[in-house]
């Protein structure tokens, strides 16, 4: 799988990362915001093999920005945050 296009866009300070294959499926979202110290960034990953999109995992990630402290948690077959 070769990444086609990637497209980023910023909303009320919540950035969006959305990656699509050579034939415009869409194989994972990124998404950074930044709330009360912390950064959260979660990554979900999406298959769509026999032509239905479904989510494979998610990776949370939260960092606090004073502290410097990561904690992670990864979701397999589904996804806790949107």
């Amino acid at each position: 799988m070769c990444l086609r296009e990637l497209r980023t866009q910023e909303i009320a300070g919540e950035i969006i990362c959305k990656p699509y294959d050579n034939f415009g499926n869409l194989i994972s979202v990124i998404n950074t915001c930044y709330v009360d110290g912390k950064v959260i960034t979660t990554q979900t990953s999406y298959s769509n093999y026999g032509g239905q999109q479904r989510v494979i995992s998610q990776n949370i990630t939260v960092r606090d920005m004073n502290t410097g402290k990561v904690s992670s948690q990864n979701i397999l077959g589904g996804k806790l945050l949107p």
